[in-house]
């Protein structure tokens, strides 16, 4: 569901006020018989060494090694389109969605907008069908969870993309993680339409007030260079010192009445990374948007096309867009992340699943809340809260959401949704699964990643 703006003509225009952009999200609102579901997955590769150990999977070529360039090539002269940037294949896209690259080398689909849960499920199973193909007599293998779990940050690929350069510099300056988020993270993420303002605002409330919940029951990231660094959720605490004027949780979302404004509001006064010049990534010198638009830079005014970019960079735990992204979960084993999409339009898309997770949330403050995402990452559902904890909490969740979808009468989201149910009427999480055969293989890394990869669905 990630959808760029395209470069026509109207959309090069200069942007010529707030308003305009108001009025985006508005138009972007759609009737529920018109609602669509998008997923987004992320996923960490190695590559296979003749001794059987595994090494990163590196974007450049190097002799007797697989890399990401020669793959890109195998899947484009499949019939896959390539994307170039200069002379190097960065994303490729076919009829079922997008392959796109994280900072790190971690490898991103974005399954088409599709009538439900179900079918974005579907085209993710027939791109790692696709993918699969490929790297298994390659010897690449992907692996479920959050954060890279062995070798430094040093050891990481470098994917050759422009605006990636640009972010390098930048994030170090505004958070001690923001290296380790790029480079090392790896999440699973699902977007939802919404009707009007009025829908979208407690849409946005919810997921919200849900994600530290979301955050603990999806945890997936324990380790760190390849031992147990005392967290469920290792991506989660990157985020916590990761530029925090541009993630996290939104205070205005608590107290709008004017939802599409407030956030237009703030993304304008968010510096801007970079923009798209003249077939290239610039550095934004810091600027935000709203003196771009009024200042114009590099000899050009603010365009649409410019507005999208500057909302990709933007990462709050729910982002708005034409949709609502929800972005609080590991990219944990594959149940898990067809679970996501599911949970999701359960609690979305039946207004009485909508109303009662409000119900279940709006009594925790932002200050609870943001004690919460401070907490989860390191204690997952064991997090105290409320007289209970986590966990329990993300269970009703779920409950809620598997009642949304009986609404629905989605009978295959139900079916998808039993292993998130698994893990919260369990309360064992998938990182608890990794720790636990971590300590059984006496921290082989082989057992590890051979437990926990992606492998072709149905084999």
């Amino acid at each position: 569901m990630t959808t760029a703006i395209d470069d026509t003509p109207e959309n090069q225009k200069p942007i010529e006020s707030a308003e305009q952009l108001i009025s985006s999200f508005f138009v972007a609102g759609k009737t529920p018989d018109k609602w669509k579901v998008g997923l987004e997955h992320e996923k960490i590769g190695f590559a296979r060494q003749p001794d059987g150990s595994y090494l990163p999977l590196s974007y450049a070529k190097a002799p007797g090694q697989a890399s990401i360039s020669e793959l890109f090539e195998k899947l484009n002269a499949q019939g896959f389109q390539a994307t170039k940037e200069h002379l190097d294949i960065i994303a490729l896209s076919n009829q079922y969605g997008t392959i796109t690259l994280e900072p790190g080398g971690q490898f991103e689909f974005s399954g088409k907008p599709r009538k439900d849960a179900a079918t974005a499920v579907q085209d993710l199973d027939k791109h790692l069908q696709e993918l699969m193909n490929q790297t298994d007599p390659m010897g690449i293998v992907f692996m479920a969870g959050g954060f890279r779990p062995f070798g430094s940050l040093a050891d990481v690929p470098i994917v050759p993309k422009g605006r990636y350069k640009i972010m390098r510099d930048y994030l170090p300056k505004h958070g001690s993680m923001g290296l380790e988020m790029m480079h090392r993270t790896a999440t699973a993420q699902a977007n939802l339409d919404y009707e009007s303002e009025a829908d979208a605002l407690k849409k946005m409330k919810v997921a919200l007030s849900a994600s530290p919940f979301v955050t603990a029951l999806f945890a997936a990231s324990p380790f760190k260079e390849g031992k147990p660094c005392g967290y469920q959720s290792y991506r989660a605490a990157c985020w916590l010192d990761t530029d925090r004027n541009r993630s996290g949780l939104l205070p205005f979302v608590y107290t709008s009445d004017s939802l599409f404004s407030d956030y237009v509001h703030w993304a304008l006064d968010v510096p801007m990374m970079f923009i798209s010049h003249q077939g290239s990534y610039q550095d934004a010198k810091n600027r935000t948007f709203r003196q771009f638009m009024q200042q114009g830079f590099l000899g050009r005014a603010a365009t649409l096309k410019d507005w999208e970019i500057h909302l990709s960079s933007l990462f709050p735990e729910a982002r708005l867009r034409p949709y609502i992204e929800v972005r609080s979960a590991d990219a944990a084993t594959l149940p898990l992340v067809k679970a996501l999409p599911c949970f999701w339009r359960g609690l979305f898309y039946s207004s009485q699943a909508l109303s009662a997770a409000w119900d279940l949330l709006k009594d925790f403050s932002f200050e609870t809340l943001l004690a919460l995402r401070s907490s989860v990452p390191k204690l997952g559902m064991k997090t105290p809260c409320l007289r209970t904890n986590a966990g329990q909490i993300g269970h009703q969740l779920v409950l809620i959401a598997k009642q949304g979808l009986d609404d629905l009468q989605a009978t295959e989201e139900l079916r998808l949704l039993e292993p998130l149910l698994d893990v919260s009427t369990s309360q064992r999480s998938i990182a608890d699964q990794m720790l636990e055969t971590y300590k059984s293989s006496q921290g082989n890394p082989n057992t590890l990643i051979e437990t926990f990869r992606y492998q072709i669905p149905g084999s």
